[in-house]
């Protein structure tokens, strides 16, 4: 937890929409407003034990682009 004081952003598995308010308190607490939820995020299906991912239908944005970093 302390490593995520210190690092540049934080990355949320939620939405915004789910838990506004507790995104809005830690952007306060940690004094910036690098911090993201992008949505539940579900391991690719050659990875998944426990059946498949393909819950919910299509996303907006393929989960290879949101992992990929963004120069």
């Amino acid at each position: 937890m302390l490593a995520n004081n210190e690092s540049w952003g934080v990355v949320f598995n939620s939405f915004t929409e789910l838990e506004r308010v507790y995104i809005d308190h830690i952007k306060k607490e940690i004094g910036h407003d690098r911090v993201w939820a992008i949505r539940p995020l579900l391991p690719p299906e050659d990875d998944d034990l426990l059946g498949p991912t393909n819950r919910g239908g299509s996303s907006a944005v393929p989960g290879h682009d949101v992992a990929r970093r963004k120069g």
